[in-house]
């Protein structure tokens, strides 16, 4: 029985780069925007966790390695924490930025010194948040969206949207960033002077090519602001070949969940002889090393890193709707573990009816098929995938079991229990969560028997 905290499903759209910095500085996206660190150290993130959030003093800076994709005046949003530990080493403290030249770069500060602390300066004006409080000593979850000109960007402070003001320009300003990497900390090497110099943390850096709606900004910070999980996912890198030698290696993502060195297997055509070996800190791949060049590989040579030991998890998905019926199932999260016998999918909600079949492959699930789109769903229904065999399985040798619940309070549940994962009734009523964890003894009725514990309106 699995109890698992979805992360919302708009989280990924548009995501252009994620910066968590979970013991790395990789971009966990997927669109391999990872950075070179200029002085950069790793520090304790807000919730106390070591290794886990960018220290940003005396000039140090972050950059990418090949220019950020936002140009010119597209949508775009910037999500990031600060922990503005003391006041900026210098007035203008720049958080991150993209672009350019002094016009063609768009940047976040923060000013220590002022009462509307954080602004946006495109270059040729300057809008900022306004007065209200003050950062300095805590953490602070910021939101800047934008879209059309700068009478229609936004920002938002730990998920409140907020007054902002020009403080140059007008509103019917708009963006027109130059092609660039983007740069965590000081941006004087981009052509800004060299009191740019942020001093303090910041952790969760997300970048979005559209403008994020209130609600969406309010359910980022709703996700963030309580510590997540780790995910359990591969390493990947890129190799580089020179004359048919092997010659280089860059980490795209570090992965999670590393207990040893994973080794490399070497995927080009006609070529032979190259060793590439890795090093693991805090469960991340961190370097990936080429001891023997080889020869004969081709331009395309890939390199494949072993999967870290996946345990078991339950698969989530988020449904959407159409009118009052299902139209289509979005996987959040695979989940691992699962066998060739797809796991029953259950839809919770207002209306009845609908009905799907997981598609399983190499033990993850990877889509639903809505096979009946049901009726009379007014809101959308929660997805319920079965959980792996491996997380379900529970050999009962009495007549009755406690079984131990951890809850959020404030929301209903509803146990239930199964002889087959395939068909599934309700152990008592539906409960309020008013406490956790909560414990219900349940009668034994077969030798195998399973139980999940499902949210319901």
């Amino acid at each position: 029985m699995v109890l698992a905290s979805a992360q919302p499903a708009f989280i990924t759209n548009g995501l252009v780069a994620f910066y968590p910095f979970s013991g790395n500085f990789l971009d966990q996206s997927g669109n391999g925007l990872s950075m070179a660190n200029y002085g950069g150290v790793l520090g304790s993130d807000r919730f106390g966790t070591n290794n886990s959030a960018l220290g940003l003093t005396n000039g140090a800076t972050l950059s990418t390695t090949i220019g950020f994709p936002l140009t010119g005046n597209s949508d775009r949003s910037v999500s990031l924490w600060v922990g503005a530990v003391a006041k900026s080493a210098a007035p203008y403290g720049r958080l991150l930025g993209w672009g350019s030249g002094n016009l063609g770069f768009t940047t976040l500060y923060f000013r220590s010194y002022k009462p509307n602390p954080f602004a946006m300066d495109s270059g040729g004006a300057v809008v900022s948040v306004a007065p209200g409080f003050n950062p300095q000593g805590s953490w602070t979850h910021l939101v800047w969206t934008y879209t059309t000109n700068l009478g229609l960007s936004s920002f938002y402070v730990n998920g409140v949207k907020k007054a902002s003001s020009l403080e140059s320009g007008s509103a019917s300003t708009t963006l027109n960033t130059a092609a660039g990497p983007l740069i965590l900390g000081d941006i004087s090497q981009v052509g800004f002077p060299t009191n740019a110099l942020f001093n303090g943390f910041i952790d969760e850096v997300r970048v979005y090519s559209r403008a994020l709606s209130d609600a969406e900004v309010k359910g980022l910070y709703g996700f963030e602001i309580n510590p997540q999980p780790l995910k359990v996912r591969p390493a990947t890198a890129t190799a580089q070949v020179v004359n048919g030698f092997l010659v280089g290696a860059t980490i795209t993502d570090g992965g999670y969940g590393y207990t040893n060195a994973p080794g490399v297997n070497v995927v080009g055509s006609g070529g032979q002889g190259a060793v590439v070996s890795t090093v693991v800190s805090n469960e991340v791949v961190v370097a990936v090393s080429i001891d023997e060049a080889g020869k004969r590989y081709p331009s395309n040579t890939s390199l494949v890193i072993d999967p870290p030991p996946y345990p078991p998890t339950q698969a989530i998905a988020a449904a959407s709707l159409t009118n009052d019926a299902v139209l289509a199932v979005s996987i959040i999260d695979g989940g691992h573990g699962y066998g060739t016998t797809p796991p029953p999918v259950t839809f919770v909600g207002s209306g009845s009816g609908a009905t799907g079949t997981a598609i399983v492959q190499n033990g993850v699930v990877t889509g639903v098929m809505v096979t009946s789109g049901g009726s009379g769903y007014s809101t959308v229904p929660t997805v319920v995938i079965g959980a792996p065999q491996a997380l379900s399985s529970l050999m009962m040798t009495t007549s009755q079991v406690r079984v131990d619940m951890n809850v959020a309070m404030g929301y209903s549940y509803q146990l239930q229990t199964s002889t087959d994962l395939a068909s599934w009734w309700n152990v008592g009523g539906a409960f309020l969560a008013t406490n956790s964890p909560v414990s219900q003894w349940v009668d034994v009725v077969n030798q195998r028997q399973y139980f999940r514990l499902i949210q319901v309106p």
